[in-house]
């Protein structure tokens, strides 16, 4: 789906005062002076407002727009609520233009209407423009611009209402929102409805180099910059598409990819109109640079294990580098204390102990993902599963191609086993305590939240401030559970799921859980007792924020290096074509490392011996992991 971002870049010919009406919505009172609301009908309560709270999309101008709330007047009842514009005197050409977006997916019953009149009484105001829910926006959840064509009142003055009409149907529906902004009566020079231009792109991929047939993609993090014209923007996402109205100025459009292994055709775009009306749609095409395939995975937790209960996670993968992937990821799990229930997808294989999931033609720097749940056993079953307890969890992915980052091909978990908890909360993967070694590695945060009220809740928004001794410039965003947009303001990073319409545990526990996921860096200046402490605060629609617990790092110095919490043997060592494991423990996964610490083999912990036939001569480690922990050992190939 092509992400739009519309923006005035500037009026053409305003014809009333920009105190008036340009500016209006910026004004602490409201309504503006000359402006009128009022509402008639059934319910009469609810009104037009200035609304400040616009985190997603954010305000074209400032932080004020005008505002009319969704509401609940009974079945079978009519409501309508005005904002009246103050006297116009209208010229030639003239078109009224205004930005404006809804809160609710699909058609809730509301029309949208723009009515005229020569005279303040709302009796002889004229519908000139009716929407639905479903036609009124260019997308759902954008901010679309909006045109009227004033032909008919030229040299009038008139009065122009915002009315917003609801017949509630049922019992469950309660109509939508209407936001606008930027009200504005322009000169339109082409005398048409739509005085812009309108500038899209999209984001491809062609393996050979020569982007004759490129393949249209969807990469999880890519930019475009968009500067000239006083534009200073970055757009997310694999597409865009935004209007301007803005002519003879050049506007550029630049991809900005975070590594250097692609060439891209054409590296930049440039745009410059002349006059309006115009569609100008560039396919930017993305190339290898070299032969650099890596792919990554993430585990996440979703919930907190708990004895008797089931427990959520997702599986992330992600194709870091220039190569086309088919392969899988596999989990890992003590299947003696956890069930499978269910996965979504389904896994394309389940065996003891492990699930694979099986993906095709992962283009790069595009991601995959896959969710599951677990069912923990009690304290009653055999083995009992209590309160503190550890379970631990490997995620692994290949392909066709060997990793030229091996270190990232798998994740471990370790998930301490709890009682009843706060379900809005914030962890560390890396846990309490970090070596020095550690500190160029990136620290892993999830923020979880859970919706425990009584009905939905329509937008979520996660608000973080990165602790000072965290570096901004390694931040990355790793993965969440729904579509979010993001907005960073310094060291604040906020997360807006909009429209989410996350259930409540009350009638849909399942379903009534969400987190987002990122990662970051400590800085290189941190050492020894510095401490990464941080918290977040989680809103759910317009109630106050709900504080998440304090999640502390700290680096210590590295002491006896492994707790043995089990024995392991390996037969015969030196090895020369393969090896066998005898353990006190049941392997759950057996991984080879080289001397500096890369995996190079991944290995089932349910086989009788270990192929380490393709391995050159030298020192390994084989680190295996059961239900009770991790150990290493040394293994010499000859």
């Amino acid at each position: 789906m092509i992400k739009k971002l519309l923006l005035l870049v500037s009026l053409l010919s305003i014809t009333i005062s920009s105190a008036q009406f340009y500016e209006g919505f910026e004004n602490e009172a409201f309504p503006p002076p000359g402006w009128t609301v009022l509402s008639t009908g059934a319910g009469g309560a609810e009104v037009w407002e200035r609304y400040t709270n616009f985190v997603n999309p954010v305000m074209y101008i400032g932080n004020g727009g005008a505002y009319i709330d969704r509401e609940n007047i009974g079945m079978g009842n009519t409501e309508e609520d005005w904002l009246i514009t103050p006297q116009l005197a209208v010229g030639e050409n003239s078109v009224l233009s205004f930005f404006t977006r809804t809160s609710q997916y699909g058609n809730q019953g509301t029309y949208f209407q723009i009515r005229v009149a020569t005279e303040a009484d709302p009796e002889n105001y004229v519908p000139i423009q009716t929407w639905t829910d479903e036609d009124l926006l260019l997308a759902f959840n954008a901010i679309s611009l909006k045109s009227v064509p004033l032909d008919d009142y030229a040299g009038q003055n008139i009065y122009v209402a915002f009315v917003r009409v609801f017949t509630q149907s049922s019992q469950a529906i309660s109509g939508d929102r209407w936001i606008v902004d930027e009200v504005s009566v322009n000169a339109n020079v082409t005398g048409g409805s739509q005085p812009f231009n309108t500038i899209s792109g999209a984001l491809s991929y062609d393996q050979n180099g020569t982007c004759t047939t490129p393949t249209i993609i969807s990469p999880a993090w890519v930019n475009f910059a968009v500067t000239g014209s006083g534009l200073d923007l970055d757009i997310a996402g694999g597409s865009f598409q935004f209007n301007s109205i803005e002519l003879n100025q050049d506007i550029t459009i630049t991809p900005t990819i975070s590594n250097s292994l692609f060439t891209v055709q054409p590296p930049q775009v440039v745009h410059n109109f002349a006059d309006y009306g115009n569609l100008e749609n560039t396919l930017f095409c993305i190339s290898p640079l070299g032969y650099h395939p890596n792919l990554e995975v993430h585990l996440i937790p979703i919930t907190d294990a708990r004895p008797g209960e089931d427990a959520k996670y997702k599986l992330i993968y992600r194709n870091l580098g220039n190569q086309v992937h088919t392969g899988s990821v596999t989990l890992t799990f003590d299947d003696a204390r956890l069930d499978f229930v269910s996965g979504t997808p389904a896994p394309d294989a389940t065996a003891t102990n492990t699930l694979t999931w099986n993906f095709t033609d992962l283009q790069p720097l595009s991601m995959g993902q896959a969710e599951f749940w677990l069912n923990v056993n009690s304290p009653m079953e055999t083995p009992p599963v209590n309160i503190d307890d550890v379970l631990s969890f490997t995620a692994s992915v290949t392909s066709q191609h060997p990793d030229e980052v091996p270190a990232n091909d798998q994740a471990t978990l370790e998930q301490v086993v709890i009682g009843s908890l706060d379900p809005n909360d914030k962890i560390v993967l890396e846990g309490s305590s970090i070596s020095e070694s550690q500190i160029g590695n990136y620290l892993n945060y999830v923020v979880r939240f859970q919706n425990v009220g009584t009905a939905p809740a329509e937008t979520v928004v996660v608000r973080d401030m990165i602790e000072n001794d965290l570096d901004l410039a390694t931040y990355e965003v790793v993965g969440a559970s729904h579509a979010f947009t993001q907005r960073r303001e310094g060291a604040m990073v906020e997360f807006v799921f909009d429209d989410i319409n996350l259930a409540d545990a009350t009638t849909d526990e399942p379903n009534s859980h969400g987190f987002v996921a990122f990662r970051i860096k400590p800085k290189n200046t941190s050492t020894v007792g510095t401490t990464f402490s941080n918290k977040a605060n989680i809103y759910f629609d317009f109630n106050y924020p709900i504080e998440t617990n304090l999640v502390e790092t700290t680096v210590t110095q590295l002491s006896t290096p492994v707790v043995e919490r089990f024995r392991f043997a390996l037969h015969p060592n030196p090895a020369k074509t393969s090896f066998s494991i005898s353990s006190s423990q049941i392997p759950m996964s057996v991984s080879i490392l080289n001397a500096l610490g890369q995996r190079v083999k991944i290995f089932s912990g349910d086989l009788e011996s270990f192929d380490v036939s393709d391995l050159n001569r030298g020192i390994y480690f084989v680190e295996v992991l059961t239900s009770e922990g991790r150990m290493v050992e040394k293994l010499l190939k000859e």
